[in-house]
């Protein structure tokens, strides 16, 4: 088949999405497989504030790899929509940009033709500012891919402009899929679309090789709390520099962009490691002992499907986190919950106390949600009728 994902991260940048892992398992499998990411504009190269942060710069630079075709070593292409107005905030908040928008400054339609995927068999959207790609491209079926619920996430567009654009992409789509239970729940409340749930998983192959220990944990004799993923605002800041003061016996090793800029370079017991390579994030979750996830309790983080979750049990790491209502539904005895910092203390220490036994845990749960089933799951549904949970 003919396959174009239409996503809100470049294949090629540093955190690797249910999109990137789908689409390899998909090129895998022989299937012709197209990759258009969040498109680039020219405003991007004029928001001064933020230029100057070095995230905000990967992410542009990624782009700017792909405004022509780019074949991967993944047998995926790879091209980025160059665009003159975004769909954001301000003067750029509006859903008529990604619903009637058709220019192109690298004239991406001719490019798409010439690529052959004008006309193609399958589209899966998870970026809900690309849906002006339909005017290019001539699907037989359409799936919008919900991750999260973008419309309860800061920045960006606001929150009236993405309901009323989600609700044009729902009622456009052959069918909808999201990747959790609250937020199956709230496309049926909201949008009047019932949603089939396929969740997010893990790349087991890529966690399972043996690797040696990082350098930066080199001389770290406490046991190593890790955390590994995205430090903006869904993340709680405040709760791991508590966590963490009330732990002075445990080290702290976070992994992700932006840590510098909102956690203190004085709490002996927190090391900022930055941002890592998705090839060496495997290191750092094996010689760590516990893998956290505090997160904010707003009702976007409800409805997320965190992929380190699996990530981290496949490493044989139990968890610790915030008691988001997905995660607590999935009832996965490998993770412990906790809602302060006194009591995130405590499950860290009976992580601890218990690790052989939950670490089997750990292993045995990831094993049954690997990408390549989930990628088998998603065929089956575009044939299928059904709805609920894949």
């Amino acid at each position: 088949m003919k396959i174009v994902f239409l996503s809100h991260t470049p294949r090629n940048y540093l955190f690797k999405v249910g999109s990137y892992h789908l689409s390899n398992h998909l090129a895998d499998l022989g299937h012709d497989v197209l990759y258009i990411p969040s498109p680039l504009s020219l405003f991007h190269f004029i928001n001064i504030p933020m230029l100057g942060d070095s995230d905000y710069r990967n992410v542009i630079q990624s782009r700017m790899h792909t405004l022509t075709p780019l074949r991967d070593s993944d047998k995926v292409t790879n091209i980025t929509p160059f665009v003159l107005t975004p769909f954001n905030k301000g003067v750029f908040d509006r859903p008529e940009i990604p619903m009637n928008q058709w220019f192109t400054f690298n004239r991406i339609d001719k490019k798409i033709k010439a690529l052959g995927f004008d006309k193609a068999d399958l589209v899966i959207q998870d970026k809900a500012g690309l849906f002006f790609m339909r005017k290019f491209i001539n699907a037989q079926s359409w799936i919008y891919r919900a991750t999260d619920d973008y419309s309860g996430m800061s920045g960006g567009p606001g929150k009236q402009s993405i309901q009323m654009l989600e609700q044009k992409i729902c009622d456009f789509a052959d069918r909808v899929l999201v990747t959790s239970g609250p937020l199956q729940q709230l496309f049926r409340e909201r949008y009047g679309v019932e949603a089939s749930i396929l969740r997010n998983g893990v790349e087991a192959s890529h966690f399972t090789g043996r690797h040696q220990k990082p350098e930066e944990y080199t001389g770290v004799s406490a046991p190593i709390i890790l955390y590994v993923g995205s430090l903006d605002q869904r993340f709680d800041h405040h709760l791991l520099i508590e966590t963490a003061r009330q732990s002075p016996d445990f080290h702290y090793m976070i992994v992700g962009p932006q840590g510098k800029k909102n956690i203190p370079d004085d709490i002996e017991n927190i090391t900022i490691l930055g941002p890592k390579p998705y090839a060496q994030i495997p290191a750092y979750m094996q010689h760590a002992e516990v893998g956290i996830l505090p997160l904010t309790l707003t009702e976007a983080n409800h409805a997320r499907s965190p992929m380190k979750i699996y990530e981290y049990g496949i490493s044989g790491l139990p968890v610790v986190s915030t008691p988001l209502r997905e995660l607590k539904n999935r009832n996965e005895h490998f993770i412990t919950f906790a809602k302060d910092s006194q009591h995130f203390h405590e499950q860290i220490m009976y992580c601890l106390d218990h690790k052989d036994k939950l670490a089997a845990l750990a292993r045995d749960s990831a094993d049954k949600h690997s990408w390549r089933s989930i990628t088998q799951q998603l065929l089956d549904l575009t044939t299928s009728n059904s709805s609920g949970v894949a």
